[in-house]
Protein backbone atom coordinates (compact mmCIF):
# COMPACT_ATOMS: atom_id res chain seq x y z
CA UNK A 1 0.00 0.00 0.00
CA UNK A 2 1.36 2.84 -1.57
CA UNK A 3 -0.70 5.82 0.18
CA UNK A 4 -0.80 7.22 3.23
CA UNK A 5 -4.21 6.48 4.73
CA UNK A 6 -6.23 3.66 4.37
CA UNK A 7 -10.30 3.81 2.66
CA UNK A 8 -13.55 3.00 4.94
CA UNK A 9 -16.24 1.45 2.79
CA UNK A 10 -19.95 0.88 4.46
CA UNK A 11 -22.07 -1.54 2.59
CA UNK A 12 -25.11 0.48 4.44
CA UNK A 13 -27.36 2.61 3.23
CA UNK A 14 -27.77 6.29 4.12
CA UNK A 15 -31.04 6.84 5.84
CA UNK A 16 -30.72 10.84 4.67
CA UNK A 17 -32.23 13.59 7.06
CA UNK A 18 -32.88 17.11 6.50
CA UNK A 19 -30.21 19.37 8.86
CA UNK A 20 -33.29 22.01 9.32
CA UNK A 21 -36.74 21.52 10.06
CA UNK A 22 -38.47 23.77 7.98
CA UNK A 23 -40.15 23.90 4.52
CA UNK A 24 -38.46 19.84 2.61
CA UNK A 25 -37.88 18.85 6.13
CA UNK A 26 -41.46 18.15 6.55
CA UNK A 27 -41.95 16.16 3.49
CA UNK A 28 -42.44 12.21 3.81
CA UNK A 29 -40.52 11.74 0.12
CA UNK A 30 -37.04 11.04 1.30
CA UNK A 31 -36.01 10.06 -1.92
CA UNK A 32 -35.47 13.63 -2.95
CA UNK A 33 -32.31 14.05 -0.88
CA UNK A 34 -31.04 17.90 -1.18
CA UNK A 35 -28.29 20.04 -0.59
CA UNK A 36 -28.02 20.23 3.52
CA UNK A 37 -29.62 16.60 4.28
CA UNK A 38 -26.93 14.27 6.72
CA UNK A 39 -26.71 10.78 7.76
CA UNK A 40 -24.33 8.68 9.42
CA UNK A 41 -22.51 5.78 8.28
CA UNK A 42 -22.06 2.80 10.23
CA UNK A 43 -18.41 1.58 9.52
CA UNK A 44 -18.08 -1.72 11.56
CA UNK A 45 -14.55 -1.16 12.42
CA UNK A 46 -13.43 -0.75 16.62
CA UNK A 47 -10.01 0.87 17.26
CA UNK A 48 -8.02 0.80 20.21
CA UNK A 49 -5.85 3.35 19.92
CA UNK A 50 -2.30 3.59 22.26
CA UNK A 51 -2.82 6.33 24.82
CA UNK A 52 -1.98 9.76 23.38
CA UNK A 53 -2.60 9.08 19.84
CA UNK A 54 -5.68 10.18 17.70
CA UNK A 55 -7.07 9.34 14.50
CA UNK A 56 -8.32 11.57 11.73
CA UNK A 57 -11.02 10.19 9.18
CA UNK A 58 -10.80 12.67 5.84
CA UNK A 59 -12.88 13.13 3.21
CA UNK A 60 -11.11 11.79 -0.40
CA UNK A 61 -11.54 14.39 -2.96
CA UNK A 62 -13.21 12.18 -5.30
CA UNK A 63 -16.59 11.69 -2.73
CA UNK A 64 -16.88 15.41 -3.05
CA UNK A 65 -16.58 15.71 -6.68
CA UNK A 66 -18.25 12.77 -8.16
CA UNK A 67 -20.51 12.07 -5.30
CA UNK A 68 -21.10 15.60 -3.63
CA UNK A 69 -20.99 14.54 -0.67
CA UNK A 70 -18.31 15.26 2.69
CA UNK A 71 -17.72 14.56 6.27
CA UNK A 72 -19.38 17.17 7.98
CA UNK A 73 -16.45 17.71 10.84
CA UNK A 74 -13.42 16.98 8.46
CA UNK A 75 -11.04 16.09 9.91
CA UNK A 76 -13.13 14.05 12.30
CA UNK A 77 -10.71 13.15 15.46
CA UNK A 78 -11.05 9.47 16.86
CA UNK A 79 -9.22 10.10 20.22
CA UNK A 80 -7.31 7.42 22.29
CA UNK A 81 -9.64 7.25 24.89
CA UNK A 82 -12.68 6.33 22.90
CA UNK A 83 -14.50 3.30 22.66
CA UNK A 84 -17.01 1.78 20.26
CA UNK A 85 -17.47 1.60 16.39
CA UNK A 86 -16.16 4.24 14.12
CA UNK A 87 -18.72 6.19 12.18
CA UNK A 88 -18.57 8.56 10.14
CA UNK A 89 -21.16 12.28 9.64
CA UNK A 90 -22.13 12.79 5.82
CA UNK A 91 -23.56 15.84 4.39
CA UNK A 92 -24.86 16.88 1.13
CA UNK A 93 -23.04 19.44 -0.83
CA UNK A 94 -24.53 19.26 -4.02
CA UNK A 95 -27.07 17.35 -6.27
CA UNK A 96 -26.94 13.91 -5.18
CA UNK A 97 -25.55 11.51 -7.18
CA UNK A 98 -27.21 8.25 -7.38
CA UNK A 99 -24.53 5.78 -7.89
CA UNK A 100 -23.57 6.61 -4.14
CA UNK A 101 -26.05 3.95 -3.20
CA UNK A 102 -24.76 1.56 -5.46
CA UNK A 103 -22.24 -0.71 -4.45
CA UNK A 104 -18.72 -0.25 -6.34
CA UNK A 105 -16.28 -1.72 -4.63
CA UNK A 106 -13.97 -0.05 -7.89
CA UNK A 107 -15.19 3.03 -6.45
CA UNK A 108 -12.82 2.85 -3.26
CA UNK A 109 -9.58 2.63 -5.37
CA UNK A 110 -10.14 5.71 -7.32
CA UNK A 111 -7.25 8.19 -6.39
CA UNK A 112 -8.08 11.33 -4.06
Amino acid sequence: MDSAGADLVSSQRCEWTPIYSEGIADSTDKSKVIVGWKCIVSTGVYFELPKGYEMQIRPRSGLAFKHNVTIINAPGTIDSDYRGEIKVALMVIGALDESLFETDSSDSSDSS
